[in-house]
């Protein structure tokens, strides 16, 4: 039955592609984006061998009634592919992992792993498969794509892509336990395997500067004055930022010799040998007895948050800049030494906090995003400061300000810096604050730092002193690297001191809790009936440890932030989050994103839904719900009038969910901004329908709708309703959806003409290399408002079709007409 499944997914691709050529078609299944690798996924390899030619001749003359040879039969039932995909970079290389349940193939560009040359570099991508053993493999096919640097480069790119791809599918798919491991093995023989980039320890405003200005302003020796600079900054920003290095190289007009000659400054940091150097890796999970290896070698660290004395520096330098001579401070002024300081110290906090809320929100793994955030805002205030020059305060100002400064401190956080174990001496020192009599201290962080029983035993009676003037409590992240028992015990040695608080905010998110860690907050838990936001992410949340939550929280009447992000919770563990869900009639943000759920526990959860009509945000990404979940989704989302964020992406919703949704949601939800529905193999049936929807949503300043099959006509289709209104509109995704050069020219028109219009995604299509051109065109203006093409494949389809069908003559003609014939059923 499988076999005759695959034949026939061919004969519809080689019906819909009779003009190519069978070599063409085996290369597609081999080594090309979507659509058509994930179509031939289920065929068997040996329907390869042999002569490919009479093969394909043989299935393309197959008569279309054959495709239907069992009227009788029902449909068969599809499961989800488990698969993940990871990346791996060296210099200019890099490698794409697809990895999913298999039988031990690993092939890269098409070519069997054992086949690649030279010899002598084939055993360097072949060491994750020595380290780990055969075995590992034995269950999981891998395919690579590999693209860009020399030979020794895309080696060193496709074994980190294999090392990162095989810890992420043990993770998602197998265990914690096999997966931790798999990640010791590697990490231990090289740290290479699965870190890219090693950094230093501290995020350093030089580095800042060099990535986010320096080098986009090296390409620009005498840059005219309508020059566009990346990220965003005008060339006074830029130069402003500039300044806060090297502020007299702005004064002569220059940059400094190693910019404008182009030099990559990199810098790597071995740290000495310490007794508290310890594993990223966080939680219950990674509780064993293991030595903490002590040797020096680089220390990889995120790029966000900076540390405290990074941005102490950032705040000198930036004072430096608003009070030394340049040409800058020669054309507005300069601040006094006070003022300057006051100006950069509000500067770095306003950056600071607009950049961390834009990782909280979209999280990019090294938080390069972030840092790019923070430096434009950085420039950006450093040249308001300047241009708004000294001002003159009042008695007035001057007792409010000091007023203001005499304001007494509410939050204690100790999360900032190197991540480490805290342990008895050190513990003392650091909680003094808490012990101080009077303090007004009414949250805690106690997060990226490692408790040990002894720690937690200093901090017990400083806990039970305060816990009635406590309001937000967070203890992400602080058992890491502990064994099991002692971590269950700092867990309840925690819980019990915190006993009778009355919380308003309580964070147990990174910890890996699991049932037990769970019950080991118990005593806390129990006693929290005020509670209004709870986290629970990256918990390893399972079906038991959902129970578990749904027991020991007495009430959950006032909660409104719910975040289960990140957890193995399965069919039955959703069941269990419903109802906590059910309980929650204020509920304003909820996240159950990447948690296994299913068709039934999707069901179930969109039951619950139904009951909180405050709902603002709502985060479902990245599970298994299907078509069913969808259309009872959409039930809950017809009742949400506040709606502003909708994250539904891969929820296998298909056209029918994708309706369904789109249809409840144009009727609802007036003020949404945030639209995310990609890879829900949404096709151009259900574009008119989601057309409809997002032509009532004129707030958007989001789309996304990647990796679906809407091809030109649904993008053209929703390209009109954009058109009109949407001022806001600041990003579009539309990436890998067949589009071809019509679709795409259609779509980058509208884009272009946003005033607020920052980011464009069309990548992974098959544009045209004319096609391509026009868009260039289109954003010349602002290059950097565009997505790179990367991954598109000119030669894929759509205007070729169109051309040799010869339909297509004029592009520019049949683009018009399909503009002016369109028209989108607003009742829909």
């Amino acid at each position: 039955m499988a076999q005759e499944k695959c034949k026939l997914q061919l004969v519809r691709i080689l019906r819909q592609n009779k003009h190519r050529s069978p070599s063409t078609m085996l290369s597609w299944v081999e080594c090309s984006p979507m659509p058509y690798s994930h179509r031939f996924s289920e065929i068997p390899f040996q329907m390869w061998k042999g002569d490919l030619y009479p093969v394909f001749k043989r299935l393309a003359a197959t008569k279309p009634q054959e495709e239907n040879s069992q009227p009788d039969s029902q449909p068969a039932m599809t499961t989800p592919t488990e698969s993940v995909q990871c990346f791996g970079r060296k210099k200019t290389a890099v490698a794409v992992t697809h990895c999913k349940r298999g039988r031990g193939l690993i092939k890269i560009n098409g070519c069997p792993i054992e086949l690649v040359e030279p010899e002598i570099l084939r055993f360097k991508a072949y060491e994750p498969v020595l380290l780990l053993g055969r075995q590992r493999f034995a269950g999981v096919d891998m395919r690579i794509r590999v693209k860009g640097g020399g030979h020794t480069s895309q080696i060193y790119a496709i074994r980190q892509s294999i090392a990162k791809a095989l810890v992420a599918f043990y993770q998602k798919y197998v265990d914690e336990q096999s997966k931790k491991e798999i990640k010791d093995i590697l990490v231990r023989y090289d740290r290479t395997l699965l870190v890219a980039d090693p950094r230093r320890d501290e995020l350093d405003v030089e580095m800042l500067w060099l990535t986010v200005v320096v080098e986009p302003l090296r390409e620009m020796a005498c840059p005219p004055a309508s020059t566009t600079i990346p990220f965003g900054l005008d060339l006074d920003s830029s130069m402003a930022f500039a300044m806060s290095y090297s502020p007299h190289a702005a004064l002569e007009g220059k940059l400094p010799s190693w910019v404008t000659q182009g030099i990559n400054v990199t810098k790597k940091l071995q740290l000495p040998p310490s007794k508290h150097a310890w594993s990223s890796s966080a939680g219950l999970s990674a509780m064993d007895s293991t030595e903490l290896n002590s040797q020096r070698r680089p220390f990889s660290i995120k790029l966000w948050p900076p540390s405290q004395n990074t941005r102490q520096m950032l705040v000198v330098r930036v004072t430096d800049n608003l009070t030394t001579n340049s040409i800058f401070t020669q054309k507005y002024g300069s601040l006094s030494k006070e003022e300057a300081e006051d100006n950069a110290k509000r500067i770095e906090d306003v950056a600071f906090a607009a950049a961390n809320e834009h990782y909280e929100k979209e999280p990019d793994g090294d938080g390069s995003s972030a840092v790019q955030l923070y430096a434009k805002e950085c420039s950006k205030l450093i040249l308001e400061a300047l241009k708004r020059g000294p001002t003159i305060r009042d008695e007035k100002e001057v007792l409010a300000s000091d007023k203001a400064s005499a304001l007494p401190e509410t939050v204690f956080d100790i999360s900032k810096g190197v991540r480490s174990f805290i342990e008895v001496e050190e513990a003392e020192e650091i909680l003094k604050p808490l012990k101080e009599p009077g303090n007004s201290y009414t949250k805690i962080c106690f997060s990226n730092r490692s408790f040990g029983l002894e720690a937690a035993h200093v901090a017990e009676p400083i806990l039970a002193s305060i816990k009635d003037q406590l309001k937000e409590v967070d203890l992400s992240d602080f058992i890491a690297g502990r064994p099991e028992a002692e971590a269950l015990e700092v867990m309840n040695i925690f819980s019990c001191a915190l006993e009778g608080s009355i919380l308003k905010s309580l964070n147990l998110s990174n910890n890996a809790l699991g049932e037990k860690g769970v019950r080991a907050f118990g005593a806390l838990l129990r006693s929290q009936s005020c509670l209004e936001e709870l986290y629970l992410m990256n918990d390893g949340i399972s079906e038991e440890a959902a129970e578990a939550v749904c027991e020991l929280i007495p009430s959950t009447e006032k909660l409104k932030v719910l975040q289960f992000h990140n957890n193995m919770t399965g069919d039955k563990g959703a069941l269990a989050i419903s109802r906590v869900v059910k309980c929650s009639p204020v509920l304003q943000d909820f996240q159950c994103s990447s948690t296994r759920v299913g068709s039934e526990g999707g069901i179930a959860l969109s039951k619950a839904l139904e009951t909180c009509i405050h709902l603002k945000k709502l985060d479902l990404r990245d599970n298994m719900f299907g078509k069913e979940a969808g259309v009872a989704l959409s039930k809950a989302l017809s009742k949400y009038a506040g709606l502003t964020e909708v994250y539904l992406s891969y929820l296998n919703l298909e056209d029918e969910g994708a309706m369904s949704i789109a249809r409840a949601l144009k009727e609802s939800a007036p003020s949404l901004e945030v639209l995310d529905m990609a890879g829900n193999d949404i096709t151009a049936e259900a574009a008119p329908t989601v057309a409809a929807c997002i032509a009532e949503k004129q707030h958007l300043t989001k789309l996304n709708l990647a990796e679906n099959e809407l091809k030109d006509e649904g993008a053209i289709q929703i390209s009109k309703v954009l058109e009109d209104g949407h001022l806001q509109l600041k990003e579009v995704d539309m990436s890998n959806n067949s589009l071809g050069r019509s679709g795409a020219r259609v779509l980058a028109k509208v884009a272009a003409q946003k005033p607020e219009f920052k980011y464009l995604n069309i990548d992974g299509n098959f544009i045209s290399d004319e096609g391509i051109d026009e868009v260039n065109e289109l954003f010349e203006k602002f290059p950097d408002r565009l997505g790179s093409f990367d991954e598109n494949d000119p030669e894929g389809g759509g205007d070729e079709d169109e051309e040799e069908s010869g339909e297509g003559v004029d592009d520019e003609h049949e683009l018009e007409r399909k503009l002016e014939n369109l028209e989108v059923n607003k009742e829909e």
